[in-house]
């Protein structure tokens, strides 16, 4: 049987491919380190382990097929819900130096969707990447806002690096938690399942990737108002819980509190049934989520969560997120706003 010379370039770059993750391994094979990245992030006080963290880097750099590293979706999400604060946070992420290295969660560019639980908004970006992961706690390279300003002065020029908070030895953190075949070095070893978001028609939210950038650039903002936001769930679980308690307190009857429990307004809701109001006259009164009786439907859970649709709203022109000078674009990459010259 002939091979096609297309074929062979494949078979060639999967072999080097293969080559190039088990010289990852092999080579870093006697590397072992752990720090408390939360009370020293960039090892100032652990110098052997600082250097044996930049070699861990080093190498991954040699070996990673970069060509894949450019054409990932690479976004640093922020943790806010409504325009007003996604453009205070957002500002100050922009305000950063473009060297420090940030953290990004990153998708194969056939996505369908781009989401996250961290938050609705987020900003694409490019840049090197320096280490990746399919487990954003295989690094574990912690938050930006706990570097020390003192710490910040000394990479002022070169930017702030990201490190691994350890590698191999993670018994004294975590636990056995990283395993070497967690890192990404090409798409081969990227598992889709590392990313937040739709891939393949398939909801993709086992876990969170993370691919640290340096030498960074802002291209774009995603926002995304998909109930898929633990934020969103969980501060609605706490007013219904903090309704619930009317119900210990007989203020309220169990049927008026089943009847909050599907409206749009909690408060609203829970202030008329305060009232008086009944089962019916709550519900008839204000907006309903989808009907209590839709099969399977339970408002406790993240699956069937999805059904009920957030209170949230936003619109097309978005003039605070506009001032920021960036394209703003949908959760599937639709342009909502395009900035001028973009």
């Amino acid at each position: 049987m002939r091979i096609t010379e297309g074929q062979l370039r494949r078979i060639i770059r999967e072999e080097l491919l293969e080559e190039s993750y088990q010289g990852f391994k092999d080579r870093t094979s006697d590397l072992s380190y752990s720090v408390n990245m939360w009370q020293d992030p960039t090892f100032e006080e652990h110098p052997a382990e600082k250097k044996i963290a930049r070699d861990v880097k080093r190498i991954w750099a040699e070996e990673a097929d970069h060509a894949f590293m450019d054409s990932v979706v690479k976004i640093h999400w922020v943790q806010a819900f409504n325009d007003k604060a996604a453009m205070a946070k957002i500002r100050d992420f922009l305000s950063m130096s473009r060297k420090d290295e940030i953290a990004t969660t990153g998708y194969l560019p056939d996505s369908e969707e781009f989401m996250s639980s961290w938050g609705a908004y987020g900003v694409i970006v490019k840049g090197r990447v320096t280490f990746a992961a399919n487990s954003m706690e295989t690094i574990g390279s912690g938050f930006g806002k706990n570097i020390p300003d003192d710490v910040r002065k000394k990479y002022a020029s070169s930017g702030v690096p990201k490190r691994a908070m350890y590698f191999r030895e993670t018994e004294k953190t975590h636990g056995p938690l990283p395993k070497m075949d967690d890192y990404i070095l090409d798409r081969e070893s990227f598992d889709t399942e590392g990313a937040k978001g739709l891939h393949a028609g398939q909801r993709v939210d086992r876990r969170v990737n993370e691919f640290i950038v340096a030498n960074w650039k802002p291209v774009a903002i995603v926002r995304t108002f998909k109930v898929s936001h633990l934020e969103v769930y969980f501060d609605r679980v706490r007013e219904l819980i903090e309704v619930e308690k009317l119900v210990g307190q007989k203020k309220i009857t169990q049927d008026q509190f089943e009847a909050i429990v599907f409206v749009d307004d909690l408060d609203g809701a829970a202030q008329r049934a305060l009232s008086g109001a009944s089962s019916d006259e709550i519900r008839s009164s204000m907006e309903v989520y989808d009907p209590p009786d839709s099969p399977g439907y339970n408002p406790w859970t993240l699956n069937t969560y999805e059904h009920i649709k957030p209170a949230l709203t936003f619109t097309a022109s978005s003039p605070g997120l506009r001032k920021l000078g960036l394209p703003i674009l949908d959760r599937k990459m639709n342009t909502v706003w395009a900035s001028r010259g973009s």
